[in-house]
């Protein structure tokens, strides 16, 4: 691409050509030590995003990024972590992130927790849901045999929390599939 980028391009003016600056991964060092990264934070945040295959140029990148003022940790940190390929991320997180990681400052360990909370309410009420149907496809089951056909089963599968509800109220006294799940 940066070669691609460094063609000449010529303007209206014959003979007066425009060649633009273009740094591509040739151009920047890969900064693969701390020393180096702390003493030009910057330079080692370009180096990473330019070398965004290897792992071993993000992580002192990171580690540098980490010990600035709040406002660069993030942006460098973010910049750094959204360019590196699938891989180099994985490895830089396997080589930097203990598994009882806590984080240090207030915003990341609030967006962590948030997270972390998110993700555990979803997968409370996925599995209350998955529950719900489970007990609702045995008791289609029990009561109505032959009638629990797949087609039903697949409708018990498909439905939101308020139909299951409704189901589940309509199967105690229903005589039919048909007046449970009408």
């Amino acid at each position: 691409m940066a070669r691609w980028a460094r063609r000449p391009i010529e303007t209206f003016q014959p003979g007066s050509g425009f060649a633009p600056v273009v740094i591509g991964p040739r151009d920047v060092p890969r900064v693969t030590d701390l020393a180096t990264a702390l003493a030009d934070p910057e330079l080692a945040v370009l180096s990473a995003v330019m070398h965004r295959d290897d792992g071993l140029v993000a992580a002192p990148a990171i580690d540098a990024a980490r010990r600035l003022d709040s406002e660069r940790r993030l942006v460098y940190t973010d910049l750094i972590r959204g360019s590196l390929s699938a891989l180099a991320r994985a490895a830089v997180e396997a080589m930097m992130i203990p598994k009882n990681w806590e984080p240090l400052t207030p915003e990341i360990r609030d967006a962590l927790h948030k997270g972390r909370a998110e993700g555990e309410a979803k997968g409370k009420a996925e599995g209350v849901l998955a529950g719900r149907r489970t007990t609702l496809r045995r008791q289609l089951r029990l009561k109505f045999r032959a009638a629990a056909t797949a087609r039903i089963l697949a409708r018990v599968e498909a439905a939101d929390a308020a139909t299951l509800e409704r189901w589940e109220e309509r199967i105690l006294v229903a005589t039919s599939i048909g007046d449970a799940l009408g």
